[in-house]
């Protein structure tokens, strides 16, 4: 058992001190930083088998085993059993279909593959049908087409209720035609049905999205190439059918596309991701809470990684496979796992009353805390010129 240190309603002032003639942004936001024994990522050693390498493919949990799907190229279905840390094949996609560029999603025994594209870089094209993964029988069926107006890929793409939501995407692959959308579609497999939804707030592609709470969560991807990232993260609430913008001190802390994301409790967690700023796929790991509107900042990833999907299963995030660069290689292999150790909590609830009061050549930063478990303390950051440099630290009281 975690022993778990606790503190509730604790109040931070920190000054930063800035310098005489230079103009400085202050990023207003305190992350929370987590001890590598309480929360970490492991790299995991396979006892049976291994993952083949691959990158913009699936990875879905289907009755506690997760399948490894698509990629560029064509490539077999792969699972692999946390129970005994083992991989297996299974079937290859009909057709040797190479489906890449999609967020997988299962209902019951069924795996769908949907708002995908294939072809190779950079003219690809949105797969017209809908394709289903039968696990009980390991058989792909190619179901309906999908409505020719709301055909992409690279979308975010979720399971809720019994249907699937697919939101954003792109057409025209890479290539010069290629166009961003705002489409959001509810697709029932129980009736083979599309209806329209009102648009999100605004095109993007190369995204993945979550549902928390009833509400469907979009934060990353980008609306044209790699400089063309997107901060704000946009929400649909299903009850209220509407579409909102959480606030800009809630934007996304480091932009980029090709991220994974899953929900843990109240918390959107997205993670890797590749951008414009390095060649190095991101490692970085952000966690959002859906209720103070705060980012967190988690232990890093690893391996970076972009180009691949997240499964949170059982108290753990696991990821595999993606790209190490932006691009598309190399192709990894590396099979990693987050231990929330069951409190979806996280140490952190930040309150939403961040204050910053400039005072000569320095800055009063006052900000609280609603609860703290096992909190190490807090990095203060500055953004200068579009680089966040850390300036200070305050430890936790909690």
């Amino acid at each position: 058992m975690l022993s778990k240190l606790s503190r509730f309603n604790s109040v931070y002032q920190k000054v930063l001190s800035v310098s005489l003639g230079v103009s400085v942004v202050v990023f207003c936001t305190a992350f929370a930083v987590f001890s590598p024994n309480i929360m970490s990522w492991r790299l995991l050693q396979n006892d049976t088998g291994a993952p083949i390498a691959r990158h913009e493919n699936g990875y879905v949990e289907v009755n506690g085993k997760f399948y490894l799907v698509g990629g560029r190229g064509t490539h077999s279905i792969q699972v692999y059993n946390p129970a005994d840390s083992s991989w297996d094949f299974k079937a290859e996609p009909p057709n040797n279909i190479s489906l890449h560029h999609f967020q997988g999603a299962a209902i019951g025994d069924t795996l769908y593959v949907i708002a995908a594209y294939n072809g190779d870089f950079p003219n690809e094209t949105a797969v017209k049908d809908i394709y289903k993964y039968d696990v009980p029988s390991d058989t792909w069926v190619i179901g309906s087409e999908i409505p020719f107006s709301r055909r992409r890929a690279s979308a975010g793409v979720v399971a809720h209720n019994g249907k699937i939501y697919v939101v954003c995407g792109s057409t025209g692959g890479h290539g010069s035609s290629s166009s961003r959308t705002a489409l959001f579609d509810e697709y029932n497999p129980a009736t083979d049905s599309w209806t329209s939804l009102p648009n999100a707030p605004r095109a993007r592609d190369h995204v993945h999205a979550a549902v928390i709470n009833n509400k469907l969560y979009v934060a990353g991807g980008r609306n044209g190439d790699l400089p063309d990232t997107i901060a704000e993260v946009d929400v649909y609430d299903f009850g209220t059918g509407q579409w909102s913008t959480l606030p800009s001190s809630a934007n996304f802390p480091i932009q980029r596309s090709g991220t994974s994301a899953v929900a843990v409790g109240r918390f959107l967690v997205v993670m890797g991701g590749e951008s414009i700023q390095q060649v190095d796929a991101h490692d970085e790991v952000h966690a959002l809470d859906t209720n103070s509107l705060q980012w967190t900042t988690l232990e890093p990833l690893s391996v970076g990684r972009h180009g691949t999907q997240a499964v949170y299963f059982d108290d753990k995030i696991y990821i595999v496979a993606g790209a190490g660069e932006r691009g598309g290689s190399p192709e990894l292999i590396a099979h990693e796992v987050f231990d929330t150790m069951g409190d979806t909590n996280l140490p952190v609830e930040l309150a939403p009353d961040f204050e910053a009061v400039a005072d000569a050549n320095s800055v009063l930063l006052t900000w609280s805390t609603l609860s703290e478990t096992n909190n190490a303390g807090f990095e203060v950051q500055r953004n200068i010129e579009g680089e966040f440099v850390t300036v200070g630290f305050v430890s936790g009281q909690g």
